[in-house]
């Protein structure tokens, strides 16, 4: 009887071990669409666009406590975030908190969300979601072109001074012509958009 249920307990753990490693190694993959996917490599998160490798996610930027939610109501952007936010899980010291599974989980979730809201820039930081929906633009995802040039103009009409001088200091602004760029604003209803085109 003894003998039995050592036998079973082996196979209990033989069968668990085995779905634990068929999961494991799934979660290192994860596509988000045809042009994006998120690998776990050397327990780093690399970002893929059409296979190719984009770039190495550095960190999670937000570490929002639950009873501190509502602070973060009136923030429109990630980019608004990272000016208030906990920098707990920013760079080394995040791998004391969590581990690199946890990591590219997060990563994968920020990704996909940013993804399914048609690459809404607001979503990712500026550091990552331009040049990465410039390089999706690129690599042919047709939302991505619909999106590239109206992300660049509804972005920099927001005024917000990190985002305008990103966007200005690495070339961005040159993607639109100024007629492109009034009809863009004119098209998503923003009221400055012949101050914002003349400046350009």
């Amino acid at each position: 009887m003894l003998l039995l249920q050592i036998i079973i307990f082996c196979l209990i753990s033989l069968t668990i071990y085995s779905i634990h490693s068929k999961i494991r190694n799934i979660v290192r993959e994860f596509k988000i669409n045809d042009f994006l996917s998120l690998k776990l490599q050397n327990n780093r998160t690399n970002i893929y666009v059409k296979n190719r490798k984009f770039i190495r996610c550095m960190y999670l930027l937000l570490n929002i406590p639950v009873d501190r939610i509502r602070d973060y109501d009136p923030i429109d952007s990630i980019d608004e975030a990272a000016e208030v936010l906990d920098r707990s899980l920013e760079g080394s010291r995040s791998q004391h908190l969590i581990t690199p599974e946890e990591e590219f989980v997060g990563h994968c979730s920020n990704i996909q969300v940013w993804a399914e809201n048609d690459y809404d820039t607001r979503i990712l930081h500026r550091n990552l979601a331009f040049p990465l929906l410039k390089a999706l633009c690129d690599a042919g995802d047709l939302i991505a072109r619909r999106k590239f040039k109206e992300e660049i103009a509804m972005r920099y009409a927001t005024g917000h001074p990190t985002v305008v001088r990103f966007l200005t200091q690495n070339g961005y602004l040159h993607y639109l012509t100024e007629d492109e760029f009034e009809s863009i604003l004119i098209d998503i209803d923003l009221p400055r958009h012949k101050e914002l085109s003349r400046k350009i």
